[in-house]
């Protein structure tokens, strides 16, 4: 009984000593990937391709039986919306789809992680012209932060109704979303602008 308890107390450490070596890793290569401060300029694509392949890379490590990485998640939702810059929207849905599966199967319908990768997916299909789809993410996206952090969290997704349903032709709803936008505070006096 002792030695096929000690095996089982080694594999346990050895389970231990990966999860937080791929933690570190995760956390080295998320944290070094956050310095680029504007994933969106073409100065700093460069470095952003760097880091690509590491990112993939653990990204595939790290799976299901992790559960989600939140800095995993958050760095995932900054790649797919430099590959969408790019030009990479079938890349940047695929990233974005798993990273809001893994949310959605291990965080809150509502939690922040959640609603941004839903943010980040709508914005994909935005690009696409899916516009549809986007207004569906988008509306849970809103309904969402509503819940969870109040009305004055709401103001990013419903801007980007907005801009759809201006869009889309939808006027009048477009209209409403700016009125609540503008009576809650914004500066801007065309939030679809």
């Amino acid at each position: 009984m002792d030695a096929r308890f000690n095996r089982i107390h080694d594999a346990a450490r050895e389970e231990e000593t990966y999860r937080d070596w791929l933690e570190s890793s995760v956390s080295l290569v998320c944290g070094t990937f956050g310095l680029i401060k504007r994933v969106g300029l073409p100065e700093a694509w460069v470095e952003c391709e760097k880091f690509i392949p590491h990112l993939r890379s653990l990204d595939k490590t790290w799976d299901d039986a992790h559960g989600v990485n939140l800095e995993s998640s958050r760095t995932n939702v900054r790649v797919a919306r430099y590959m969408k810059l790019r030009g990479g929207y079938d890349e940047a849905e695929a990233l974005l789809m798993r990273t809001l599966s893994d949310c959605e199967r291990h965080l809150e319908a509502d939690h922040p992680d959640t609603l941004n990768s839903m943010d980040g997916l709508a914005v994909v299909y935005e690009s696409q012209g899916r516009y549809d789809e986007a207004v569906t993410l988008l509306q849970h996206a809103s309904a969402g932060s509503e819940k969870r952090l109040g009305p004055d969290h709401t103001l990013n997704s419903m801007r980007g109704l907005a801009s759809l349903y201006e869009a889309q032709g939808r006027h009048d709803e477009a209209e409403v979303l700016c009125a609540r936008d503008i009576s809650e505070g914004s500066e801007r006096t065309e939030c679809y602008s």
